[in-house]
């Protein structure tokens, strides 16, 4: 496969173009930061080996200007010392609704996240965040690409056509890698992924996902909650009332006998 023409426009565009290619690894973390109206920032670190940045023509071949233009804070490709090198975008939204669509600006509406939502939910004494979606590994690769990329690699979205592909990443399993992490408000009181309770950001889940693998859909759900620190208070003031309102009617009830006499 000859090396593309034009800049692979972004970032999980060039991480799937790289997993076409025999031997190359690629790893990409989805990190999710929940505040405590919902609202958050998300955060995509992409990984790419020595072998893969070779084969996409170098650091000089990512460009991730269209995600800048879309309102994404991207930060210089870091070269690390084992000549991989790591990439990181990030992006805060503003309202829990937001977030899918944040992600689909990466992943695409038919991507590996979806649904992916966090309700907020207020009662006495605290609040309660609920996260659930689901991760796919059976997509299609394709939809990261574009005319212009098919026609740098021979009219094949990919270089490959489906099966030929489809055929590469079952030879090299592993090959790409989606890690989720969402951090919520305060405590993580259930979830079915791996806990990392404690961080200074709250409590912190996450999930991994092997995307060569065959296709297989995970349920992600995650339930924390924060508790008021006024809700010791109000039930202190609330017993407080309960006893004065007791004194009140029995003071009442002895007067009443007294003048009954």
């Amino acid at each position: 496969m000859r090396t593309p023409s034009r800049r692979i426009r972004s970032v999980l565009l060039a991480l799937l173009v790289v997993v076409g290619l025999v031997g190359c690894e690629a790893t990409a973390e989805v990190n999710v930061d929940v505040a405590e109206d919902g609202s958050g920032t998300v955060e995509v670190v992409v990984e790419l080996d020595r072998d893969a940045l070779g084969r996409i023509g170098g650091l000089e071949a990512i460009d991730t200007s269209d995600l800048a233009a879309a309102g994404w804070d991207v930060t210089d490709p870091e070269l690390v010392e084992d000549g991989s090198v790591k990439l990181l975008v990030t992006k805060d939204y503003g309202r829990p609704s937001d977030l899918q669509p944040t992600l689909e600006e990466i992943t695409g509406p038919d991507g590996p996240l979806q649904g992916l939502q966090v309700n907020v939910l207020d009662k006495f004494g605290g609040t309660k965040y609920v996260l659930d979606g689901r991760l796919v590994t059976e997509v299609n690769l394709a939809q990261f690409s574009d005319q212009g990329v098919a026609d740098a690699l021979d009219g094949l979205a990919l270089g490959r056509s489906d099966k030929d592909l489809a055929a590469e990443l079952k030879d090299n399993p592993g090959s790409l890698t989606l890690d989720l992490s969402v951090s919520m408000p305060g405590e993580l009181i259930d979830s079915n992924g791996e806990r990392s309770e404690g961080t200074s950001a709250g409590s912190r889940v996450s999930w991994s996902a092997d995307l060569t693998a065959a296709g297989t859909e995970t349920a992600l759900s995650a339930t924390s909650e924060e508790k008021s620190g006024r809700a010791p208070q109000l039930v202190l003031v609330g017993g407080v009332l309960v006893l004065l309102a007791g004194a009140v009617l029995l003071i009442g009830m002895w007067a009443s006998r007294r003048l009954d006499r």
